[in-house]
């Protein structure tokens, strides 16, 4: 765990110190203005609350291992299972000259999956999780047209994971809550004067959960690709 926050924090900073770099021409006009990190913090010229609410369409992928002394076996696998999730984020959209900043907390209910755990003797053990994540994001939205604008972002967060394996000696779960991260691109379509249609990827990194199973353990690494189907209401 503590690998993934260091990670993650060398990547914020290296981005810092590229965006500075390369924001610049050679006459030092702001070629990308959203990657310089004193506009990044600058002041905008109008500042909205948005409500937002998700469909998460998600693949959760979850890399098994682990041993069980009392079943001699050990779990192997790479498996994934696509699920139907929902979710929730209130935000700020702050309104630059060529960009917009979104800044946000969200939640999201990733939704309940089913894998498989493979034993190395042929054995093939049921495994069930559920997942939660919440996420203080940073987007950037770049209009293209009057209809159509791209972004990219991301966040860091929490993941809170409940993982269930069925052995031969019945159920053994365990629930945990780690570090996770989020990141992401899409589009947005204008729907209406005061709300938004957001499509996008992510991809979201949420931890290990390591299960006690008799004479041993689980270890599910989970990692989550998903589409996102968003809409966006501006409060004011």
């Amino acid at each position: 765990m503590l690998r993934r926050w260091i990670l993650s924090a060398c990547c914020v900073l290296l981005l810092a110190q590229i965006g500075g770099v390369i924001a610049e021409g050679a006459d030092g006009e702001l070629l990308y203005p959203f990657l310089d990190c004193d506009v990044i913090f600058a002041e905008p010229c109008d500042s909205t609350c948005y409500l937002q609410s998700n469909l998460p369409l998600t693949l959760v992928n979850v890399s098994g291992g682990g041993s069980s002394g009392a079943l001699e076996e050990v779990f192997v696998g790479n498996d994934s299972d696509f699920v139907v999730g929902s979710g929730i984020a209130l935000g700020i959209s702050d309104e630059f000259c060529a960009y917009r900043r979104r800044m946000e907390i969200e939640g999201n209910w990733q939704g309940l999956s089913n894998q498989s755990a493979i034993g190395a003797f042929g054995g093939t053990f049921p495994v069930r999780q559920n997942t939660w994540t919440a996420m203080a994001n940073m987007w950037w939205d770049i209009p293209i047209n009057e209809y159509l604008s791209v972004y990219a972002g991301g966040g860091l967060g929490v993941a809170s994971t409940n993982v269930t394996v069925y052995t031969g000696f019945g159920p053994s779960s365990n629930s945990t809550t780690a570090f996770a991260y989020q990141l992401g691109t899409g589009i947005t379509l204008p729907l209406c004067e005061d709300a938004d249609l957001d499509i996008g990827y992510r991809f979201v990194d949420c931890g290990t959960n390591t299960v006690a199973v008799p004479g041993g353990a689980y270890i599910a690494d989970t990692r989550i690709h998903q589409a996102m189907l968003s809409v966006r209401w501006y409060l004011y």
